[in-house]
């Protein structure tokens, strides 16, 4: 896939306008397998983070697993050894697989899991926190043999993970409806720009402001939308029709 910053951000808003249509979670999956597929992402699980009483199939929302794979996963109780699941509970950003930290020496589960991951052709993974309701963090997480993860493919995966996340959230009554929310001209116009793939600092030049000032609107934004992060901010603001599907 060769394509400027503009146009991931397009197949993102795509993604976004069409999965509005959709009130089931097996058409929202298949939707979900048909874009990230375009980036190369062929395994998805999309899941709560688990209380200590939970298992994997507690929690589970949506997963695009090889059979073996999922059977294995789930048999071994993985869950409670996966270095990337634990490193999404501790960490507001989107990563890598290989940056989950874990101890090669102490952990030998953890080990087993990330080999075993690559031999069932997930070579390369992408997980994506999703701040959750009510104090519940959910994670999307996805890999595939030919995984295209770049600094340009990233912003525009994230957002279409959270937002796909926050729709099966709505859409199975488990996520919190938002409260009435104002958002300042100014704060939608930074969150637009955001949801473009512009940086604080492209944002600033391009409303003629200082990149301080972009900062504070972004966090006011945040806060009114009760948001953990900038992307999740985005994709409220668009859910909610607060800022246009378009650059």
């Amino acid at each position: 896939m060769d394509m400027g910053l503009s146009e991931y951000a397009q197949t993102a808003f795509s993604f976004i306008e069409g999965l509005e249509a959709l009130p089931d979670k097996s058409d929202v999956l298949r939707a979900i397998e048909h874009s990230f597929s375009q980036f190369g992402l062929t395994t998805i699980v999309m899941s709560d983070l688990p209380l200590p009483q939970e298992s994997a199939q507690d929690i589970i929302l949506l997963e695009k697993w090889p059979h073996e794979w999922s059977a294995l996963y789930l048999g071994r109780k993985y869950l409670h050894w996966d270095p990337v699941a634990r490193f999404c509970r501790n960490t507001p950003q989107a990563f890598d697989w290989n940056e989950a930290p874990y101890d090669h020496e102490l952990e030998p589960q953890a080990d087993e899991i990330m080999a075993l991951a690559r031999d069932f052709g997930m070579p390369r993974g992408f997980c994506v926190p999703v701040p959750g309701f009510a104090h519940r963090c959910a994670c999307v997480s996805m890999s595939g043999q030919y995984a295209e993860l770049t600094p340009q493919t990233k912003p525009a995966i994230q957002l279409m993970a959270i937002y796909a996340a926050e729709h099966v959230k709505r859409i199975t009554a488990s996520g919190r409806p938002l409260k009435n929310c104002l958002l300042t001209a100014r704060e939608r116009e930074v969150l637009r720009w955001a949801a473009a793939g512009k940086s604080a600092t492209a944002t600033a030049e391009i409303l003629n402001i200082k990149e301080r000032t972009v900062t504070a609107h972004t966090i006011n934004a945040m806060d009114k939308l009760g948001a953990a992060n900038k992307t999740q901010a985005v994709v409220r603001a668009l859910q909610h029709r607060l800022i246009p599907l378009d650059l």
